[in-house]
């Protein structure tokens, strides 16, 4: 039982070394992210606009089409064809969002990968490789990848702490927040 709090203990701190020592790739990733964000939401907000538009003029067909038909059958027709206007209108707005998430991953995924370049990338190399074994253990035989960022493996574990990746999870741990990006 003591050797189980000890080894929880260290796994704790070694996460919290883990995170402190990422936290530099964090910062610098989220700031390129919101300028990413920015030019992303601005597209979104564009084609959102055009989307909504493109909706109303459809649900103005539609509900012409139905004044047409009488107005014994117009308030049922009506009401039908709200719903359906309000359901494409919002599988319009979801898609619209996962294509902007999908396209906010790509920059972000982009963007960790032109790290490679920054003079400070030999330094961003050491650090993960330090993490990793600090994080998984001594006996890893860590490599670079040639996304940027380590791969390290050992018997029975492989920790993938690639640059893609690692953009890909603080944008995970954005949550919900990550629409506010977009959003008005």
């Amino acid at each position: 039982m003591k050797g189980t709090a000890h080894g929880t203990a260290q796994r704790t701190a070694q996460e919290t070394a883990r995170k402190a020592a990422l936290l530099p790739l964090e910062e610098e990733l989220l700031r390129r992210a919101g300028r990413s964000a920015a030019r992303t939401a601005e597209r979104a907000g564009a084609e959102a606009a055009s989307v909504v538009a493109a909706a109303r003029q459809e649900a103005a067909a539609l509900l012409s089409a139905a004044r047409a038909e009488g107005e014994a059958e117009h308030a049922a027709y009506a009401v039908t064809v709200r719903a359906e206007v309000g359901r494409r209108r919002r599988r319009i707005v979801l898609v619209a969002r996962r294509e902007a998430l999908e396209e906010f991953r790509r920059r972000a995924r982009d963007d960790a990968r032109s790290l490679r370049a920054d003079p400070c990338y030999p330094a961003l190399l050491r650090r993960l490789s330090q993490d990793v074994r600090r994080a998984a253990g001594d006996d890893l035989v860590v490599e670079e990848h040639p996304d940027g960022g380590v791969v390290a493996r050992g018997p029975g574990r492989r920790v993938d702490a690639t640059l893609p990746v690692l953009a890909d999870h603080m944008i995970d741990s954005l949550g919900g927040e990550v629409e506010r990006l977009w959003l008005p």
